[in-house]
């Protein structure tokens, strides 16, 4: 169920990073685009005649060129927004694939600790394991072995193969 749900929220969160990352691709375009066309604007005025002219002329270009330019500024305001939303996606997306690799380890543990009594304690019958059948020594090592096995899997494993080595 948990894993269910991490599974949902980490789909949900690559379609905002797709989403996202697709919205940059537009405005870094637009913001290109802009940028050439202001540069050709400013190659195009007509700044050799501006020195002989006794008036201030208005020119379209200029005009233009500032419209460009606060179009600009705020393009590159929502660039960063979007850039620092991008991330900070990319590091949840990234935490919730952890989490599903931690719920992943817990539920094979939990499988080995359910396999583990099953075998152990059961042992071809239904009834609880007798002091006579095993040594006290190693019922004392199980029971360690099992109290930890949760928490720990990789030392539980470890000390199952000591056991089996002995």
């Amino acid at each position: 169920m948990v894993n269910e749900f991490l599974k949902k929220m980490s789909a949900n969160y690559e379609t905002i990073l797709s989403d996202n990352r697709n919205k940059l691709v537009e405005l870094e375009t637009h913001y290109m685009e802009n940028e050439k066309f202001i540069k050709l604007l400013e190659s195009e005025t007509e700044n050799v005649f501006k020195d002989f002219t006794p008036r201030k002329r208005e020119n379209k270009n200029s005009r233009k060129i500032t419209e460009l330019t606060e179009v600009q500024s705020n393009l590159s305001q929502q660039i960063s927004a979007l850039k620092s939303q991008i991330e900070e996606a990319q590091s949840v997306s990234a935490e919730i694939k952890d989490a599903i690799s931690e719920v992943k380890e817990l539920e094979m543990a939990a499988e080995d600790s359910k396999w583990f009594e099953e075998n152990v304690y059961d042992a071809g019958n239904n009834d609880e394991p007798s002091k006579e059948k095993l040594s006290d020594e190693m019922s004392a090592k199980l029971e360690n072995i099992l109290s930890f096995l949760l928490a720990d899997p990789m030392r539980a494993k470890r000390e199952l193969e000591g056991l089996l080595n002995k």
